[in-house]
């Protein structure tokens, strides 16, 4: 070996080392999920899979960071980023929490959506008025729309995850429960569950993730990131990967909710 060349090598040792060190320790992101079908859930092995997994992974390495999923319940997950346990939480809605450093383009939706007993006299939801002689079920972290407020002054049931709604749903406990639309029909038919979904929707919330305030540098340049593969197309084939749509097909199915 020429001896410039071993000089060369040397002096790049100690730079290759740190950037080693770097990626080892203090490139990966952690990050907390609430278990959401299409959009993140894990496999029989363990192994994180779903839209948002996709596109966050493809964001942060874009940006030099690994990152790792990991599940916890939604009010449990937003506490931890909010404190420092966690970089950042997927699926948060509107405001919430935006004195940390939440990114402002949307690469998923909440369709919100009213599921009843199979043997409720409720066909299709025509407005929230149609609950107000209904026992209501309601999660206690979840940041819903203002036209549910009406619902809060109804003594509702609260619960820490809408796994617990359901089951209180099912053993008469409550009359109905809320949330995304495409997770219910999803549990539903997995689960033989004598349930059913009013559609329309209550509301289309577009989702944000939102990461600990010491991210506030990171965070725009996820914004860049996720704006140049909307851009790109990248998002769209991720979305028909997963649900054989494009991501502005996938959000038009919904219907709109009636005023």
């Amino acid at each position: 070996m020429k001896p410039w060349l071993t000089l060369i090598r040397l002096a790049l040792l100690p730079l290759a080392s740190l950037l080693f060190m770097r990626l080892a320790s203090g490139a990966t992101l952690q990050a907390c999920y609430d278990m959401w079908p299409p959009y993140i859930y894990t496999d029989e092995q363990q192994q994180t899979h779903g839209i948002t997994a996709d596109i966050m992974t493809e964001a942060a390495r874009a940006n030099g960071y690994d990152i790792r999923f990991t599940y916890r319940a939604y009010g449990a997950c937003r506490k931890l980023v909010r404190e420092g346990g966690m970089d950042m939480k997927l699926f948060s809605s509107g405001g919430e929490d935006a004195d940390l450093a939440p990114l402002h383009v949307s690469t998923e939706s909440w369709v919100l959506a009213a599921v009843v007993r199979q043997d409720s006299p409720h066909v299709s939801y025509t407005g929230i008025d149609m609950f107000k002689r209904d026992n209501i079920g309601l999660v206690t972290d979840y940041a819903y729309p203002d036209t549910m407020n009406v619902l809060k002054g109804q003594n509702p049931d609260y619960a820490d995850v809408i796994d617990t709604s359901i089951d209180r749903l099912i053993k008469k406990r409550i009359d109905v429960a809320f949330d995304d639309s495409v997770w219910l029909f999803d549990t539903i038919r997995q689960q033989h569950l004598p349930l059913k979904v009013l559609m329309p929707a209550i509301a289309i919330e577009p989702q944000f993730t939102i990461l600990a305030k010491r991210h506030k540098a990171l965070a725009a340049k996820l914004d860049h990131t996720l704006a140049k593969m909307l851009k790109s197309g990248r998002i769209d084939a991720i979305y028909q990967k997963y649900t054989g749509k494009t991501f502005q097909a996938w959000r038009e199915q919904f219907s709109t909710p009636p005023h």
